[in-house]
């Protein structure tokens, strides 16, 4: 049966878990609550790759809450977990755990369903154009990029990295220094050297994550295109930014993303100049607005 009532859905990110609640309109989506929690899962991973006791509390906490406020709204609910859960090595036992708990089913995503979504997502958010699109969804734990036409993913990567996972290579230093930054820019270069596939270059890559939202807040753009050398001069400021106090002290600076955003802004820097993407336009659309899309025109 197609859907007439609302939704809950709710994403388990690496970097964040967020409720959305919304009903379908004529328009796409009415958005009734929005709720999000800054669990940092990506930063709890012990050296195992497991998510730590701490994690799955910090999880436990904010998944009690949003399907309880869910509820309130008598919607139907999914749950879903991206590279939060997925790159774990105990992802499927929490998520099978805290699904009983809790009376829902948490469905882990594959990298290519979270590529597809975010492609969808940023398609749909840009009013369905016919032209070729390449889309860039770097978030906490892996960073996802496709392209296609006409809604349709064409070919797709993912690389098990985002903006939480490299900012553990600073080791929560404060100052940060030379050798923290050049391992994240060598991680990212091992990443993107291992590389099998080649993504399109464009004059125009979309983005759709949160960090890319705060970049050009950093950057102060309000028409939202940051351009490679507007992000060259970005990843200068925040490299030259050593103490977190001084982080926090940047015009625009979101105090959740305040370890986080150096990391995505050099990921996002490295995918541009290794494809030939001249810029980026920040999307509205992503992964969420993919997924509620697709539940939209589920039967």
């Amino acid at each position: 049966m197609t859907i007439t009532g609302p939704i809950g859905l709710v994403d388990i990110g690496s970097n964040s878990v967020v409720l959305i609640v919304a009903r379908p309109d004529p328009l796409g989506w009415q958005v009734l609550e929005r709720v999000k929690c800054s669990a940092r899962l990506g930063a709890c991973i012990d050296r195992a790759g497991a998510l730590t006791p701490e994690g799955i509390k910090r999880l436990r906490t904010a998944l009690s809450d949003f399907v309880a406020r869910a509820r309130l709204w008598n919607a139907r609910l999914r749950v879903t977990a991206t590279a939060s859960l997925r790159n774990v090595s105990n992802g499927e036992s929490i998520a099978a755990a805290l699904g009983a708990d809790l009376g829902c089913t948490i469905d882990i995503l594959s990298d290519a369903d979270e590529a597809t979504a975010a492609f969808v997502g940023v398609w749909d958010a840009e009013q369905q154009p016919d032209g070729s699109l390449v889309v860039v969804d770097v978030g906490g734990g892996s960073a996802e990029v496709g392209w296609g036409a006409c809604g349709a993913i064409q070919g797709w990567f993912s690389l098990p990295m985002g903006g939480v996972r490299l900012s553990t290579l600073q080791a929560g230093a404060d100052p940060i220094n030379e050798v923290h930054i050049a391992a994240m820019r060598a991680a990212v270069a091992d990443q993107l050297n291992g590389l099998e596939v080649t993504a399109p270059s464009s004059p125009v890559a979309f983005a759709c994550s949160g960090s890319i939202r705060r970049l050009c807040t950093l950057a102060g753009l309000e028409n939202h295109v940051l351009t490679v050398v507007d992000l060259d001069r970005l990843v200068d400021r925040l490299e030259q930014a050593r103490w977190r106090r001084e982080r926090l002290a940047m015009p625009g600076m979101d105090k959740d993303r305040v370890d986080v955003l150096l990391p995505a802004a050099i990921l996002h820097h490295a995918l541009a100049q290794r494809f030939g993407w001249d810029a980026y336009q920040l999307s509205l659309g992503g992964l969420r607005w993919g997924l509620l899309y697709g539940a939209l025109r589920a039967d």
